[in-house]
């Protein structure tokens, strides 16, 4: 134990001096075996003796203040260091063995070996023993060590350096070497001997007494530890706690977003859905009407067409009377003229003459009766086509008046089509004084967060994001419902019209059947089956 603990920072700082040492008494040894026969050995091997001398040095200093136990730690710890410098012995005296046959060098070989094997041993138990007890200094402390063992190795080089002949420095080696291994293993062994009587005077009592400080002093430390680590471990905990919570708010308002925006996309992907359904039958309704007027255009075509064949039919058939007409003038003409040259025979011969009269007679009546029924047949004809003449140009009236009645109808829708902009018109103002009112009423509730505290601010704004949330939910909602409604309303109106163009369409197809058959361009079985094909269709 240590009397305080600066005392125990100090004899660290010691120790680790005396580590570097030992390490520079190695380095010098093994500088010293490559230097061998040059005028540079000596320094080497003073060198690597002051070093060793100045590393015992420094475990005296320790052992002053120490129990036999640290002491004998750090003898170990000196021992593991001196292992480099055995090393060296080991090799120079084989060398020297090989070259001389000397046996005294063998021996020192043998010496040697059993030195650097306990420095071995020691070694393993100086590198555990540093790991434990010196990793935890701090850096100033490591580089005041380091530069003190730094001061002590320049004082041995200028104390070397000193020395200018060859005897000087094998004098200085001889006793630089005696008085390494004196101090470094003669000295330390000396102070343990003191140490263990020094403390043989110590009761039990007192040794017990000692002992129990100690592990008291472990426990409280060991406790201190745990607490720091618990609290430690809490505030992790603590903190984890409030990082898992940010994350679970964060995690749920990512939610509500994200479910915001999918409502949002759905109201949007309903509202694009009907909009496109409202175009589709838009466009199929305006593509009905363009086919039924073109329908309508072609019907007035061919029925113009007809008109035309049945007038020309008609002209035909006048002239066919006309023509009628004028040969039975013609025929009566010659029959005159027959009559009168029967007469003029009849003068020349008698008999003959009355007989030819007879005759011309009977025959001038017979073709005379056959061309007024001629002419009969052909006013009656002429009549009828005049009275199917005047039906088509009644079904003509009929079709113009329905015609003004649509586009009476087409007013009317034009006229409500205008309503409804003058309705859209009045919303639109509504809303803009509905924003006008919204306007003044921020402007307020901005007077009134001014007049509040943070925390009465921080609440209002909160509840009126929930309320602005609410209502443009609701109003969104709400619009959708409408939107759908009139575009439900706009299809059904849409299906009304083509229904009803489409009957319309079906009727003037039909009488236009009826008015081909009346006019005999078409058979009744030709009637029966294109009617039947119009409303199959």
């Amino acid at each position: 134990m240590y009397p305080n603990k600066k005392t125990e920072q100090t004899c660290k700082l010691v120790a680790l001096g005396g580590i570097l040492l030992l390490i520079l008494a190695g380095a010098a040894m093994i500088g010293a075996f490559g230097a061998k026969g040059s005028a540079a050995y000596p320094k080497f091997r003073a060198l690597g003796y002051a070093a060793l001398a100045a590393a015992g040095i420094t475990y005296i200093v320790i052992g002053r203040y120490g129990i036999r136990e640290q002491l004998r730690k750090y003898l170990m710890i000196a021992c593991g260091c001196t292992a480099g410098f055995f090393l060296t012995q080991i090799i120079s005296g084989i060398v020297l063995f090989m070259k001389s046959g000397n046996t005294m060098d063998a021996l020192s070989i043998g010496v040697n070996i059993f030195f650097a094997i306990l420095g071995a041993f020691y070694c393993v138990y100086f590198i555990f023993d540093l790991r434990k007890n010196y990793f935890n200094m701090r850096y100033d402390q490591m580089v005041f060590a380091i530069l003190a063992g730094l001061g002590v190795v320049a004082a041995a080089l200028l104390f070397l350096y000193s020395a200018k002949s060859p005897y000087e420095l094998k004098i200085l080696e001889r006793a630089t070497g005696a008085g390494a291994r004196l101090i470094t293993f003669v000295l330390p062994a000396a102070m343990l001997w003191f140490c263990d009587r020094l403390t043989e005077p110590f009761t039990d009592n007192e040794v017990a007494q000692v002992r129990v400080a100690e592990r008291q002093a472990i426990r409280i430390a060991e406790a201190q530890k745990m607490t720091e680590h618990y609290n430690k471990v809490e505030a992790q905990k603590a903190a984890n706690r409030r990082r898992r919570e940010e994350e679970l708010v964060a995690k749920e308002e990512e939610a509500k977003r994200k479910l915001e925006e999918e409502k949002q996309e759905r109201i949007a992907a309903e509202k694009r859905a009907a909009e496109l359904e409202v175009l589709k039958a838009k466009e199929k309704a305006e593509e009905e009407a363009r086919r039924a007027e073109e329908e309508a255009k072609r019907a007035a075509e061919e029925e113009i067409r007809r008109q035309e064949e049945i007038q020309r039919q008609l002209e035909e058939a006048q002239k066919a009377a006309e023509e009628a007409q004028r040969r039975a003038e013609e025929e009566a003409r010659r029959a005159a003229e027959a009559a009168e040259e029967a007469r003029r025979k009849a003068e020349e011969e008698v008999r003959k003459a009355q007989e030819a009269q007879e005759e011309a007679r009977r025959r001038a009546a017979q073709l005379k009766e056959s061309a007024i029924r001629k002419a009969e047949a052909a006013k009656a004809e002429a009549a009828k086509k005049e009275e199917e003449i005047r039906k088509k140009a009644a079904i003509e009236a009929e079709r113009k008046a329905e015609q003004e009645k649509f586009d009476e109808e087409e007013k009317a829708r034009n006229e409500e089509l205008e309503r409804k902009k003058a309705e859209l018109e009045a919303r639109r103002r509504e809303k803009e004084a509905q924003r006008r009112l919204e306007a003044e009423q921020r402007r307020l509730e901005e007077e009134a967060l001014a007049a509040m505290t943070p925390e009465e601010r921080r609440i209002y704004e909160e509840e009126k994001a929930l309320m602005e949330q609410e209502e443009a939910l609701r109003k969104a909602d709400e619009e959708a419902r409408a939107e759908a409604l009139r575009e439900v309303e706009a299809y059904r109106r849409a299906e009304e019209e083509l229904r009803k163009s489409a009957e319309e369409e079906t009727k003037k197809k039909i009488e236009t059947l009826q008015m081909a058959l009346s006019a005999g361009l078409i058979t009744k079985e030709e009637f029966e089956a294109r009617k039947a094909k119009i409303l199959g269709q």
